[in-house]
């Protein structure tokens, strides 16, 4: 008798343990479909303009990067001088898996004419939570097969991490509510991407010492970029962007990313050292980012450059 009501201990307890899997999978199941209906139903922030980048833009002229992308380049002086509809798709915090991620992306439903890649000081080099940075790709992991590709790079668990709904969101909740705000989204309305700093400027002007060990990852990951832009007819320019210390451009970095870009037939436009931005504190947000008015001046310079070249290269054909 005691054996018998053992089992049927057991028993009850087998069947209250797989109820309380399933009141999991169902509620991870439905949670999931919720943050995901909130996520691509906002209206504007960083998140936003990720989904907005990869699914919809149809600009002719697109700019990729990191914060200093969303920043640098001003997208009315561009329309103008260079007469193409514009779309920053840059991110902060992102680097050139995201960059190249996104391009896939875009290129699977749309090809631009131009495209810029503002390149950093770091973006080719080792750093410790990089890859952990991809986590902003998670809610396009399901639908999209190039962001499948480069978020499975986060780590060799990330397929069964992925199984749940609920982990693409869990770290992007309070974002997600702010950018479904309609009364915060009239307050931080960006232009078309880009983002204007305004304020004086902020932070010390310490030289950075970088540790410059190249990642192969990255480095291959740029090269097929610039092969993605080359092989759908794609202009592409590699920009690295102005800085206020000239000393803390990454060598190895910036240096790699030009012999690579110059070795296939693509532009490298280097302002990191140019006189008539270094050390300049009225064109600096701080000394990695420009203010609005640096940004002006930056894009006027660099959209006469473009033109210049494209009409060059228009009279020589």
């Amino acid at each position: 008798m005691q054996s018998k009501g053992q089992w049927l201990e057991f028993k009850l307890f087998l069947g209250k343990l797989i109820i309380f899997i399933g009141l999991v999978f169902v509620s991870d199941f439905a949670l999931g479909r919720l943050f995901k209906y909130f996520y691509f139903k906002q209206s504007y922030g960083a998140q936003f303009r990720s989904s907005y980048s990869i699914m919809k833009t149809e600009a002719r002229f697109l700019v990729f990067g990191s914060s200093r992308a969303n920043h640098h380049y001003v997208p009315r002086i561009i329309e103008e001088e260079i007469n193409m509809d514009y779309y920053n798709v840059g991110r902060d915090g992102s680097f050139i898996p995201y960059h190249y991620a996104v391009l896939c992306s875009i290129l699977s439903r749309w090809t631009p004419n131009i495209v810029i890649l503002d390149i950093t000081k770091n973006d080719l080099i080792k750093q410790g939570d990089d890859y952990a940075r991809l986590s902003v790709l998670l809610p396009y992991y399901e639908d999209n097969v190039s962001i499948r590709q480069v978020v499975n790079m986060k780590s060799k668990f990330e397929k069964i991490k992925l199984l749940s709904k609920i982990y693409p969101y869990n770290s992007q909740i309070f974002s997600i509510m702010l950018g479904n705000i309609s009364s915060l989204s009239a307050k931080k309305k960006d232009e078309k991407g880009f983002v204007g700093l305004t304020d004086g400027f902020k932070g010390d002007t310490t030289k950075t010492n970088w540790i410059e060990e190249l990642d192969e990852r990255k480095v291959e990951l740029y090269k097929r970029f610039i092969g993605k832009c080359k092989e759908n007819g794609v202009l592409l320019y590699v920009v690295c962007s102005p800085y206020y210390l000239n000393d803390t451009i990454s060598g190895k970095s910036v240096s790699l990313a030009k012999s690579i870009a110059v070795s296939a037939g693509v532009e490298f436009i280097d302002f990191s050292n140019d006189k008539g931005f270094v050390e300049n504190k009225k064109l600096f947000y701080d000394k990695n980012h420009l203010n609005e008015r640096g940004a002006i001046i930056f894009t006027k310079e660099l959209s006469k450059r473009i033109e210049h070249n494209s009409k060059h290269k228009n009279g020589s054909n």
